[in-house]
């Protein structure tokens, strides 16, 4: 899965100083908090506070209605309310940004849909069917005796000298997860 440069730079750092061996130096959960907010706020977009006449994203709701009363974007009544509506709506009685809110939101990357959709049918590695959607390759999965028992497994590869390509398995996996980010 891609995941932008400068967001992943970010979030090792601030592992890293979780983890430091020296108690001085490891962050508070406060700022840990503070810390993964920037970062969300970095990656995720937020629809709920975001001005539809000039297109500023705002951090808070409050921040939006300071905006529309300093440039006058809210001079209509009927806009200023559905703006609030929506935001209202999305963000929930917390004005500001939360991480599992900013978890669940959606990405600001955003991927080719022919390459998404692209027919590439993941085997499974044990009996090499084919699959072409997730729902046919797990209901597989969970029906096969291959899946629950490891000995199956085991004397499959030696019978027939199976040879597992997980390269294409991981390519596939990562092309329904990053299928399943942009529809949600």
């Amino acid at each position: 899965m891609d995941i932008a440069p400068d967001y992943s730079i970010e979030l090792l750092s601030l592992i890293s100083t979780m983890l430091s061996s020296e108690r001085d130096t490891r962050p508070t959960a406060t700022q840990v908090k503070q810390q993964l907010e920037t970062i969300a706020v970095k990656l995720f977009a937020s629809p709920s506070v975001q001005c539809r006449t000039c297109q500023s994203s705002f951090v808070s709701k409050k921040a939006l209605l300071a905006h529309l009363k300093k440039t006058k974007h809210g001079r209509r009544a009927a806009t200023t309310e559905e703006q609030i509506k929506i935001s209202d709506s999305v963000a929930g009685d917390d004005a500001q940004i939360t991480i599992r809110g900013a978890a669940s939101g959606p990405v600001r990357h955003y991927y080719d849909d022919e390459q998404l959709d692209a027919l590439d049918p993941s085997p499974c590695v044990v009996c090499n069917k084919s699959f072409n959607t997730k729902r046919q390759f797990f209901a597989h999965l969970g029906g096969g005796r291959h899946w629950r028992n490891a000995q199956y497994v085991k004397k499959r590869k030696a019978e027939s000298q199976l040879s597992v390509d997980m390269g294409k398995g991981e390519d596939r996996l990562t092309k329904w997860i990053r299928k399943d980010m942009v529809r949600h």
